[in-house]
């Protein structure tokens, strides 16, 4: 038996335009079929008769994997810049000098080294453990707040860590490292873990980051660790939450911040 819409000795016709010639036909039951009556199927084609009595099919695409820079680009930017940094500090003759934070050199007039410290690491395991860190929780974190007031966050914790080595390390000693920085954004989760406390979900996030700041207070008494730069980031976090909680536009509550970062650098100076 043929396939209904053929005819014996002639070239195939659609079942449904007997007029038209094809040499398509339905992957599910053979009938010919003309360009018109094809309807794209997961698997080759089909005609009317069977779509309606199978019901359309789909298909469904995984969507693509995304980057790290289209994920969250403003992590990346900070990544790569920190990255190039410490390989021209290490390979430019007295590149390094000019982005450690000395705070007698601070208090003299070298503000920027209240921020530049943060482009600066002692070594290659000391920037890995910070970029690891940013890797970690940049990423949920630009996604939450978006991408000015990510940026913000980590600059104006950076500036308090600076500041805070400023005022309470020795005046004649050296500090380098993202480390304030990287503890901005533990106090962002700090806070908000504070905040979401009576929650289940909150209170298990709130253990969580205690834990792991318990474990970074013993770190940062260890010989060679600059708890202040620690201590001014993770204040500078907690700050930088209570302001993006308070203010609701976040644009607004991101220029807030960097002007604040202005404002404590400006007081080193007088």
């Amino acid at each position: 038996m043929e396939p209904q819409g053929t005819e014996a000795g002639t070239a195939p016709v659609c079942y449904r335009h007997p007029d038209r010639v094809t040499y398509l036909a339905c992957t599910r039951c053979e009938r010919p079929i003309c360009g018109d009556c094809s309807i794209e199927a997961a698997v080759g084609q089909r005609c009317p008769t069977c779509v309606m009595e199978q019901g359309t099919q789909r298909v469904i695409r995984r969507p693509a994997q995304r980057g790290l820079a289209q994920r969250a680009p403003i992590t990346m930017g900070i990544l790569v810049v920190t990255v190039l940094a410490y390989i021209v500090a290490s390979v430019v003759p007295g590149a390094r000098s000019l982005v450690v934070l000395v705070p007698a050199a601070v208090l003299e007039g070298d503000w920027w080294r209240i921020l530049s410290h943060s482009l600066g690491h002692g070594g290659f395991l000391h920037l890995g453990v910070n970029m690891y860190a940013l890797y970690i929780l940049g990423q949920g974190l630009e996604a939450r707040l978006g991408r000015l007031p990510f940026i913000s966050v980590w600059l104006f914790s950076a500036v308090a860590g600076g500041v805070a080595v400023t005022y309470l390390a020795d005046p004649f000693s050296g500090t380098v490292g993202a480390s304030g920085a990287v503890f901005g954004l533990f106090g962002i989760w700090l806070g908000s873990a504070w905040v979401q406390r009576r929650s289940k979900a909150g209170n298990a996030q709130l253990r969580s980051i205690l834990s792991l700041l318990a474990i970074n207070a013993f770190i940062s008494l260890l010989p060679g660790i600059s708890w202040q730069g620690h201590l001014g980031g993770l204040i500078g976090g907690v700050v930088a939450y209570g302001i993006l909680r308070t203010v609701k536009d976040r644009s607004a509550a991101a220029m807030l911040l960097l002007g604040l970062a202005g404002i404590l650098v400006f007081a080193t100076q007088l």
